[in-house]
């Protein structure tokens, strides 16, 4: 009630509650009194008393620190008895502890006597259904919080003392610690019957009001039998009467009462068998605390043990509850209620028929009476997947219990993989780069009103639109689906996606704001966004243009953060997007402001990092996103609020669909309207129509805006007069284009309403829409296009075959073709409107994306993810070699006569200057310059003075990163052990990409060549200043860009740049 409907809760609190059933006070009193009040009768149990030797092993009262331990495992709210004092503060007055202890121990081993209010308690008679007569009621007694704490420290001592001498027999498994004690005693149960063909004879027995009718003169003795300490002796003897149904101490007493019962029934009577691959289990009887179950293969051996079961209850004072006493065999029907037919016994939770077989169609009922009830609550919504309510939460389902094992759970997904709609949620478990674990965190982690996550849940299933067809209402270029509104229309880009897109950079930023001290408020709702903040720890800045010395196009990150105390820029880009686009979503943010990184690290002389943080509309994300989030310190509890968030806000824009009556179709409004008219019926149990579910989530946001009425009836008039003539003027207009049986597509759906706003009298919209029809273009005037339909066509489908082809060469093909002389603009503009566009053709060498080189490459990247996963990055290190030499070639301008016009300058052409290098993502960690080439004893020189070069800068344990050079594979680094030991990974072929010391190369060759020298002299010295002038954030760079192209070489992506 609490969790479901907490105004309702509140509101009965006020509420008076008449009683529709009345006992009478002296009829309670009358059967409670002789329960609770001193038996005086003499117990005769001599005969079930056994005595256990002592071990004389010491029995020591718990320590402060296990008092401690006790304490902060106490339930927080806890019913408080007469002292009104919760276990929530008992745990907070950690001062009071020591004290607390010292008394306590007092009590238990002095047995010191306390105020009354310490041994008081109230206690509470629940009526269970409607009460008729007194024992109808079930006591709960309210002590202490106090005394609850005393008798758990006396608990712990007896508890450790039973395990270690064996004081219970093993087929009580009630109090056990350790185990699941009622479902373990279910299975033995079902495999007994299964063993023996659920043919055996059963008698099923319950103790009537166990905990309060115990005699402690027989719970005194027998504790004195198993040899404990005194002073627990002299703390149960405190009690004259039962043992209270809250206390921890209570169910441990009862089960070492119920002991001897159990041994004298294994000792006396024949047991049956089950038995297993390598072991057997006899047993002729199960107990769990007070439910007890008698198993014979005859009805001589059960009436015999219902007999002596009846005896010891009779002699220790215990009263037999009648009405739960049941047996399958006539031989007990004297003494038990006989079941025939289809009667069935709840034994432990689990129904047993007079065979003893638990049916399926049983726990079928069950998951039907439960789902009933979800649906009348509104916690799961009918049209919604219904095998997801039995999927665990890790893996995006609600968590709820079934019939089924975990092994069957198979069986479920393959029952939504065959539905069109419900699988594209599960489509995310067969991409191995989403991780469902962090997909579900709001399921496991986020508080969200059950009713709240039955719609987002219904959301994600995406059977909104069912008997529904049309286009988006929207953009009206695709159909109305939930992917379609939920991302990828175009016209909803600048209001809907945007105001979910803010609410997650709002999430992120005020959590900024507490972490770097602008503010501390974890109100949410009420934060409001500033565009730049500055103190003196952080400078943050929210969707604001970031100027560089060097225009750059991606320069409005989503949050730009300047921390000042560590000397960091962090660049966090936020993207919602599909499930088919999720991954090139990610990889873009993560690479879309490189260069501003560049040019902000050399600003500010500083590390910059980009952080992408990226989800789908229904919460999916990738593997890598947890990285990202721990980066930017997000707690699970506020990553799974952004999650319900952003479906929330999904939720909001596919509601207004429905609640602006947007339905394509008159046949999808009538059967909407029809099915609102008609109540739903599940297990007996009428609820709304879950079809028209969404038009009511949102109740309020929007609401009918009421006809407004125009006084002026002339105005009113004259527009309608207005209109009318316009309507019958665009009809003339229609007819004569319909008349003429043209099919030239110059004539646009929007031509008449153009030339109508443009006051176009209707005889000059005759003229142009007739040269329309004859082939002219409207632009122009009269001016007749060289390129009619039919030749459009085939350019088209020229260009599609031919489609590297440049504007001259097309133009000279159209007039060989068709002896149609044209420019080159007019072509252009042909194809503009096939919305094609020319663009410069990078040559890709061909055996970059063969089948074999992306195999190599996909299993280069998942061995340097692994590797990164128990190594730091900085022990990437990343070497290779480039040459330089002093070359001629022709340049522009004019010389003195009688010398050629050509100038000395450099090249990455013969190889005379080579240099070695080694880099990581911190910074250039090797470079050395070599005036000759490089042989592979060279290379072996060099590799050595690298790994020196490491150790300096404490990189221990590098991995070298090379490419498959025939310098790099030399026969001689096996053989010489210190290299052997080295560990090397060689790059995948034609993937120069994935190497970034060859972007470091790139960058500093082009710098050498534009400089200009003339001699090998001023060529090194060059050399040397250019390869100093490389940074740490330069490497950085290199080493993020590199990244990007291993996360799609994971995935076996063609790689074209």
């Amino acid at each position: 009630m609490f969790e479901l409907f907490r105004g309702r809760f509140y509101r009965g609190l006020s509420e008076r509650v008449e009683s529709e059933h009345v006992v009478y006070r002296d009829e309670i009193s009358e059967f409670w009194s002789t329960m609770l009040n001193k038996n005086d009768d003499i117990v005769t149990s001599d005969d079930y008393l056994i005595l256990f030797v002592s071990d004389n092993h010491p029995t020591t009262f718990p320590s402060l620190d296990e008092f401690v331990n006790i304490i902060n495992w106490l339930p927080n709210w806890k019913a408080a008895g007469i002292d009104g004092i919760y276990n929530f503060f008992i745990k907070k007055l950690t001062t009071l502890h020591k004290y607390i202890y010292d008394i306590v121990k007092v009590i238990c081993l002095k047995g010191t006597t306390q105020a009354d209010w310490f041994y008081c308690g109230l206690t509470y008679l629940i009526p269970k259904e409607i009460p008729r007569r007194g024992s109808d009621y079930r006591p709960i007694t309210c002590m202490s919080n106090l005394y609850k704490l005393t008798t758990k420290c006396v608990t712990k001592v007896v508890q450790i003392e039973v395990e270690r001498r064996g004081l219970l027999s093993e087929n009580q498994l009630g109090a056990v610690r350790g185990v699941q004690g009622a479902k373990e005693q279910d299975l033995l149960n079902i495999g007994i019957n299964k063993e023996y063909g659920n043919n055996l004879k059963a008698t099923w027995i319950d103790v009537k009001k166990a905990y309060e009718s115990i005699d402690h003169a027989y719970l005194s003795q027998y504790i004195e039998n198993l040899h404990l300490p005194d002073w627990i002796l002299k703390f149960i003897k405190m009690i004259d009467r039962g043992i209270l149904q809250g206390d921890s101490l209570s169910p441990l007493l009862f089960v070492l009462c119920m002991d001897p019962l159990s041994r004298k029934l294994n000792e006396k009577y024949t047991k049956v068998t089950i038995k297993t691959d390598t072991e057997s289990q006899a047993t002729n009887h199960l107990l769990f605390i007070d439910d007890l179950k008698l198993l014979a293969e005859d009805g001589q051996t059960l009436q015999e043990m219902t007999e002596e079961v009846i005896k010891f209850m009779n002699n220790i004072g215990f009263e037999i509850n009648k009405e739960k006493l049941a047996t399958t065999d006539p031989c007990c029907e004297d003494t038990a209620t006989l079941f025939e037919g289809i009667g069935v016994y709840k034994y432990l939770g689990m129904l047993e028929d007079s065979r003893g077989i638990p049916k399926s169609k049983s726990f079928e009922e069950l998951d039907d009476a439960v789902r009933a009830v979800l649906v009348k609550n509104k916690i799961y919504l009918r049209p919604g997947c219904k095998e997801r309510l039995y999927i665990p939460r890790k893996e995006i389902g609600r968590g709820l219990h079934s019939k089924l094992e975990e092994a069957q759970i198979a069986n479920l997904y393959n029952e939504i993989k065959n539905r069109k709609l419900h699988s594209k949620l599960y489509s995310a478990r067969n991409n191995e780069l989403v991780s469902v674990i962090d997909s579900s965190r709001w399921l496991k982690k986020g508080s969200v009103r059950p009713r709240d996550e039955a719609v987002f849940c219904y959301i994600q299933d995406r059977n909104v639109f069912w008997g529904a067809d049309g286009m988006c209402q929207h953009c009206g270029k695709s159909g109305k689906t939930v992917d379609h509104l939920a991302t990828r229309c175009e016209k909803m880009l600048g209001r809907d996606y945007t105001r979910r897109h803010n609410e997650v950079v709002r999430c992120i930023h005020l959590l900024l704001l507490n972490k770097y001290k602008f503010k501390s408020s974890k109100r949410i709702r009420s934060h409001s966004v500033q565009e730049i903040l500055d103190n003196e720890y952080a400078e943050i800045r929210v969707d604001t243009r970031i100027k560089t010395d060097v225009k750059i196009r991606c320069n409005r990150p989503d949050i730009f953060i300047l921390d000042k105390r560590q000397n960091k820029i962090t660049l966090i880009e936020v993207g919602i997007t599909s499930q088919d686009s999720l991954q090139i979503v990610e990889t873009e943010k993560l690479r879309k402001y490189d260069l501003l990184a560049n040019e902000l690290g050399l600003i500010y002389k500083c590390s910059v990092d980009i952080i992408p943080y990226v989800m789908t509309w229904d919460g999916i994300v990738t593997k890598y996103h947890k990285t990202y989030v721990k980066r930017l310190q997000i707690p699970m509890n506020v990553e799974a609020y952004i999650q319900s968030i952003v479906l929330k806000k999904t939720v909001e824009t596919i509601s207004f669909d429905r609640r602006r009556g947007l339905e394509s179709g008159l046949n999808a409004e009538e059967s909407w309207e029809r099915e609102t008219l008609i109540d739903n019926e599940e297990g007996d149990v009428k609820t709304e129509n879950t079809k028209n579910i969404l038009p009511l989530i949102l109740d309020g946001i929007t609401t009918a805006k009421e006809p407004s009425t125009n006084t002026n009836e002339e105005l009113e008039l004259e527009e309608e007069i207005e209109v009318v003539e316009m309507c019958e003027n665009d009809n003339v207009l229609k007819c004569l284009v319909e008349t003429s049986g043209s099919n030239d597509e110059n004539l646009s759906i929007t031509t008449i309403p153009t030339l109508r706003k443009q006051k176009v009298s209707i005889n000059d919209r005759e003229r142009i829409i007739e040269k329309t029809l004859e082939g002219y273009s409207i632009k122009e005037g009269d001016r007749r296009s060289k390129l009619p339909l039919e030749i459009k066509e085939s350019l088209q489908t020229y260009v599609d075959l031919e489609c590297t082809k440049t504007l001259y060469e097309l133009a000279e093909w159209v007039k060989c073709t068709f002896n149609v002389d044209v420019s080159t603009s007019t072509i252009d503009s042909a194809l503009r409107e096939f919305h094609y566009t020319l663009k410069l053709v990078t040559l890709v060498p061909e055996r970059r994306n063969t089948l074999s080189t992306i195999e190599i490459r996909t299993n280069y990247a998942t061995s340097f993810r692994e590797s990164e996963v128990d190594n730091d990055d900085k022990n990437f290190v990343f070497l290779d070699e480039v040459g330089f030499a002093v070359v001629t070639r022709p340049s522009r301008g004019r010389n003195m006569r009688g010398e050629s016009a050509y100038l000395s300058v450099t090249a990455a052409r013969n190889r005379n200057i080579l240099v070695v290098a080694a880099m990581n993502k911190y910074g250039l960690i090797y470079h050395k310059i070599h005036e000759r080439a490089v042989n592979c004893e060279d290379f072996k020189l060099s590799i050595k003075e690298i790994n020196e070069s490491c150790q300096r800068q404490r990189i221990l344990t590098p991995i070298f990163v090379m490419d498959n050079a025939r310098i790099h594979h030399y026969r001689g680094l096996n053989d010489d052990e210190e290299i052997a030991s080295y560990r090397i990974k060689y790059l995948p072929p034609y993937s120069s990409f994935l190497n970034p010391i060859e972007n470091v190369f790139s960058v500093r060759k082009n710098k050498v060549i534009r400089s200009g020298v003339r001699t090998e002299p001023q060529l090194r010295i060059l050399i040397c200043r250019k390869f100093n002038e490389i940074t740490g954030e330069h490497c950085s760079s290199f080493y993020r860009k590199m990244l990007g192209y291993l996360q799609k070489a994971e995935v076996g992506q063609m790689i074209h740049e």
